[in-house]
């Protein structure tokens, strides 16, 4: 049942841990075909592949997912082609996709796909999706904020105060809608997109080096006043500008200078976290995004639509920065099913126990760093192979598509090792793994370019803000394993921190309350989702 909460009453959905909520809130939302139901998912592709979406849910792509067929004809009549270009070309004459979800993009070919082929806002291949729209539409977090924020969206003319907006997964929300309202110019796609255009390569050496020496090899680096007032900065937007009017460039590469020339405007420094960042592989990225987000959703959504968020049945889950104190909150349960799984926590083991006498079965083991991953992977790969255990590793074993296929076909003893932020994205078939260990709690980096900044506006940073949000990333780890765990699995928590810390207490109440088996019966509601 999905009661539609009034405009500026935002219902809060409490899930529990158990999986199948939002193959509910699907099935619910069809019935109700005399109103119109916005569904908004954290990760469309993976809902799309791995959940039954009824035959009368519309699902609406992000353009920069969908394939422009406009674009894509010119790029397959280029003159030459470089390696990646090269491969895309055939998987694209091969697969002949709607969307990138349908091939298996590598390295630079998503970079291509981003620069030279995707839709844009204006594309008319995605604009067609909004034609005759029934009741139910699904989408994603992201493409919803970014036309809430644009009175001339396409979308516009179909939404209404009558519609009702639910957020599953909204204790990410924060993160989404940071990616909405943020303006990205990735040197890498940019150069993909240069591929045969002398004036843009021209752009884009100009635009690495001033980043290289504004940057000063800091890893972050905020972007100051001085730093756009600059003349090397003024030069660049007068040459971005210029590339606007060229007619031979795609509308992905037109929307990366667009965002660069909205970056390095000084106008634009204000309420805005503006920054480089140079990541872990040597990429360069250039962003802007908002510093207060609470505000703009509650103008933007809040106060003009009928909005249900899906967040964790804990009570004690805060999300201050999208949920402004003012703004009238309505909470209830939505389910009551056991949770699938039991917790251990267990700080006598350890990660180097763990390697040294694997346990029987298929282990999920999450790590905190993608430099513990490396570490373990150079340590332990030959020991274990020798023993005839296999060790997966994120990164060394391939990308999250390899590995997850490798885990599944392995048989015997086998661990599969992966950060917690790659893993809240993958779907396994039931009863796929014995166990989930967690070797740390999932913080985010505590020099996070853009949370060290929010976590700023608290009296009490760590337990206001960071802590909240660690409880929830911990939220959706144990409700992925739930899809996949087998019968008696078990999620162990290795971290000391828990019985040491202050903190700790907190957490093992956040766990108790997520994972507890409620007094009433279940029914049979279970066996009747996998039915369905």
């Amino acid at each position: 049942d999905l009661p539609k909460p009034s405009i500026g009453n935002v219902e809060i959905l409490r899930e529990p841990v158990a999986p199948f909520t939002l193959q509910k809130i699907l099935i619910s939302a069809a019935k109700k075909n005399k109103e119109t139901n916005w569904i908004a998912v954290k990760n469309l592709e993976a809902v799309v592949n791995n959940i039954n979406i009824p035959d009368d849910v519309r699902i609406l792509y992000p353009p920069f997912l969908l394939l422009d067929p406009v674009s894509q004809e010119k790029f397959l009549s280029q003159d030459s082609f470089t390696y990646d270009e090269a491969l895309l070309a055939v998987k694209l004459l091969w697969y002949k996709p709607h969307s990138s979800g349908q091939l298996t993009l590598h390295g630079a070919e998503q970079s291509v796909w981003s620069a030279k082929i995707a839709c844009t806002d204006d594309s008319e291949a995605y604009k067609k999706q909004f034609d005759n729209l029934p009741s139910v539409i699904l989408l994603d977090h992201r493409q919803l904020l970014s036309f809430l924020a644009d009175p001339e969206h396409t979308a516009h003319g179909t939404l209404s105060e009558k519609s009702h907006i639910i957020i599953d997964d909204a204790s990410m929300l924060e993160d989404t809608a940071t990616r909405a309202y943020g303006w990205y110019c990735a040197i890498d796609t940019l150069r993909a997109g240069a591929k045969g255009n002398n004036e843009l390569t021209g752009f884009t050496d100009i635009l690495s080096l001033w980043i290289e020496r504004t940057r000063n090899s800091q890893d972050i680096r905020y972007l100051t006043t001085p730093d756009l007032t600059h003349p090397d900065a003024i030069s660049l937007r007068d040459r971005a500008d210029d590339l606007l009017y060229q007619d031979n460039l795609s509308s992905s590469v037109k929307q990366i200078i667009s965002h660069a020339l909205s970056i390095l405007n000084p106008d634009n420094l204000g309420g805005r976290i503006a920054f480089i960042e140079q990541r872990f592989n040597g990429s360069l990225i250039l962003q802007s995004v908002p510093e207060y987000l609470g505000d703009f959703l509650q103008k933007t959504l809040y106060e003009k639509f009928c909005v249900s968020l899906v967040l964790p049945q804990a009570k004690n889950t805060r999300l201050a920065e999208i949920l402004p104190k003012n703004v009238v909150q309505s909470p209830r349960n939505i389910s009551s099913q056991n949770c699938p799984f039991s917790i251990n926590i267990d700080e006598s083991n350890s990660i180097k126990e763990i390697f040294e006498n694997p346990p029987e079965g298929k282990t999920i083991l999450l790590a905190t760093s993608k430099r513990s991953i490396d570490e373990a992977f150079m340590r332990h790969s030959i020991p274990m192979e020798k023993r005839g255990v296999t060790l997966i590793c994120q990164g060394f074993s391939g990308g999250i598509n390899r590995t997850r296929a490798e885990f599944l076909e392995s048989e015997g003893i086998v661990i599969w090792m992966l950060t917690p932020w790659a893993y809240e994205g993958v779907y396994l078939p039931e009863n796929s793994a014995d166990r989930l260990l967690f070797t740390g709690l999932p913080f985010d980096h505590p020099s996070h370019a853009i949370l060290s900044k929010r976590a700023e506006h608290f009296r009490d940073p760590f337990n206001e803000y960071s802590l909240p949000r660690m409880l929830s990333r911990i939220f959706r780890l144990l409700r992925t394993f739930s899809f996949h765990c087998k019968k008696g699995a078990i999620a162990h928590f290795l971290d000391q921190r828990i019985n040491t810390k202050r903190y700790g207490n907190d957490v093992k109440a956040y766990l108790n309350e997520i994972v507890s088996v409620t007094e009433e019966e279940v029914n049979d509601e279970e066996k009747q989702m996998k039915l369905l």
